[in-house]
């Protein structure tokens, strides 16, 4: 953590840096990390905006049903949009759990809370903002959570959608060079099967 706390605040010298040996390493790099780094800024700006419509959505939600935990709630669901849409769950079942010993009206109004913002998070909510920022499909991104999760657990649900950005970001860097590489390829054969029938 302190590590951290000293690479941040040596960011800017670091980044300096490191552009200066891309750019006398090949410039087209540099264009490519400079590409990427403004993807995973893009990306950290709406995962705060989705902390800041998380705090206020669930803080309003559990206000509105009458539960008496509703900003702690809020705070607690804020903080795991860390992991996305599972996140959200957790948030619930801890309502859920808190609710039943208030009163049984509060817990079965606190289970269709649960349910209707599961689904606004997972399916609304998260695949807009980030459709918005990085201009990633709402599929893909419930697509790569999904992926993640199943390959690689819980922490492959953290990483997953960054990881989902930087490969399409990638994949859009180097699709003009994979076209031109197919087509020479292409020509490549057409002509060495010109040859061979030349020769017969």
């Amino acid at each position: 953590f302190s590590a951290a706390i000293y690479f941040l605040i040596d960011m800017d010298k670091i980044r300096s840096s490191v552009a200066r040996a891309l750019k006398r390493k090949s410039k087209r790099a540099y264009i490519y990390v400079k590409m990427l780094d403004a993807e995973m800024k893009q990306y950290l700006t709406g995962f705060l905006k989705i902390i800041f419509i998380t705090l206020i959505e669930y803080t309003l939600a559990f206000y509105i049903i009458g539960h008496p935990n509703a900003v702690l709630l809020g705070f607690l669901a804020a903080v795991a949009t860390l992991i996305p849409y599972f996140g959200g769950i957790f948030t619930n079942c801890i309502a859920v759990v808190t609710s039943f010993v208030v009163s049984p009206s509060l817990f079965f109004r606190t289970i269709i809370a649960f349910f209707i913002l599961s689904n606004i998070d997972g399916y609304i909510i998260n695949p807009f903002v980030y459709g918005k920022t990085n201009e990633v499909h709402p599929i893909v991104v419930i697509l790569s959570v999904f992926a993640g999760g199943i390959l690689f657990g819980i922490m492959g649900i953290v990483i997953s959608l960054p990881v989902a950005i930087l490969l399409i970001a990638t994949y859009k860097f180097y699709k003009q060079d994979m076209i031109e590489k197919i087509e020479d390829y292409k020509e490549s054969t057409e002509k060495n099967k010109k040859k061979t029938k030349d020769r017969k």
